[in-house]
This record gives structure tokens, C-alpha cells and sequence, in this order.
């Protein structure tokens, strides 16, 4: 018989903007590097763009990752993420029952990179599901 649990873990990081400028040229450029954008309309901003590039194992490595990947904008990029009036580094984590307790890192010189680009960032929580042993979902069993 296969032991299921929900496990607490990290899984995503999101890179969020929330802006009255169009930004056309920031989600051109990630449509193109072959990213899934969203631009929908936003209640306290003209548009929420969004997109989750992929993960490494830990969110500090994919914070850096993505201050990175900013980093290296081309100037009119830059530009739209510059004009941006929220800026967001947003890391996803699915809450379970174990580990009893759960803890991630971010170093200050991390934090510092964040703070450089004027992004903030965000913590979001999703419930998790039953997996097994391997990680895979119990959904997969029935």
C-alpha cells in the first residue's frame, strides 16, 4: 500500500507587474523567449503582467535567477520594468502537513539585488495535494 502526504514545499517563483504603462515591450521580449505572459486588466493599476519563469530548487537561487534575468534587459525592457509602479519578485510555496516545521532562507546580499531593482517580494500560500513517496499526486492512483 502506498504512504500519501501533503508535503510544504517551494515550487514557483512569479515575476509580477502591476503599471499604468503598457509595457509592451516587456511582454514582447518574455513572449518571445518563449515565457506564457498575462496582461490582464488590474483594479488599482491599468494592467497586472505576469509570468513564472522556471524555478531552481530554492528560492534564493531563483531569486537571483530572475534579479538576473532583469538585470540583463535590453534598454526599452528595462524601461518598462522601470516604469512599473509595483515590481515583484512573488515565490509559491504549497503548505502541507509535514515537515512539522519549514524554513527557506534569502540572504541579505540577495535581498539587496531585490532592493536595487526596486522590487519587493511577495509570499503566496496554495494548499497542497497527496503524493507519494516519488512526489507524484495520489490523483494519479484512481
Amino acid at each position: 500500500m502506498v504512504h500519501f502526504t501533503k508535503k510544504t514545499s517551494f515550487y514557483s517563483i512569479e515575476i509580477v507587474l502591476k503599471t499604468n504603462h503598457s509595457c509592451k515591450h516587456f511582454v514582447r521580449y518574455f513572449l518571445q523567449d518563449g515565457h506564457c505572459v498575462l496582461k490582464l486588466k488590474c483594479e488599482s493599476h491599468k494592467w497586472y503582467i505576469y509570468f513564472a519563469p522556471t524555478p531552481s530548487k530554492t528560492p534564493e537561487k531563483s531569486l537571483k535567477q530572475a534579479v538576473k534575468l532583469i538585470q540583463k534587459l535590453p534598454a526599452k525592457v528595462r524601461k518598462d520594468w522601470d516604469q512599473a509602479e509595483f515590481r515583484e519578485f512573488n515565490l509559491g510555496y504549497s503548505a502541507g502537513e509535514e515537515p512539522n516545521s519549514f524554513l527557506n532562507n534569502i540572504s541579505c546580499k540577495t535581498l539587496r539585488k531585490v532592493r536595487k531593482l526596486g522590487a519587493g517580494i511577495g509570499i503566496s500560500i496554495y494548499p497542497s495535494v497527496h503524493t507519494d513517496p516519488n512526489g507524484l499526486p495520489m490523483e494519479l492512483y484512481t
